[in-house]
C-alpha cells in the first residue's frame, strides 16, 4: 500500500512509498486531516499523482523526509520556498 502509517518511539510518520496514485488522495487527506501533527516521510516515494501534490500543498504537512527522484523533490522543494515566502510576506 503506497500510504502507510508507520508509528515507532520518535513518534508517527505517514510514509508515501512506490507509485501514490489519484486514488490514494482520500485516503492521504483523511490520514492528514485527523491527524495533522504527523510528520510526511516521502524517501520511498517514486511517483506522486498531481492530486497528492495538490493536498500536500493545501495541508501543509511537515515533510521529514525529501523524494529521491530528483523531479517530485524539486517540486515539493518550490511549494516549501512558496510556503515560506507566504509566512514571512506581510
Amino acid at each position: 500500500m503506497p500510504v502507510n502509517l508507520v508509528e515507532n518511539e520518535a513518534g508517527a510518520t505517514l510514509l508515501l512509498e512506490g507509485i501514490v496514485t489519484a486514488e490514494e488522495t482520500d485516503q492521504f487527506m483523511t490520514c492528514l486531516k485527523e491527524h495533522p501533527e504527523l510528520a510526511l516521510d516521502m524517501s520511498a516515494c517514486e511517483h506522486l499523482h498531481t492530486a497528492v501534490l495538490q493536498a500536500i500543498i493545501v495541508l501543509r504537512p511537515h515533510i521529514s523526509a525529501m523524494p529521491a527522484d530528483p523531479f517530485w523533490s524539486r517540486c515539493i522543494q518550490i511549494e516549501k520556498e512558496n510556503m515560506d515566502e507566504n509566512n514571512t510576506a506581510g
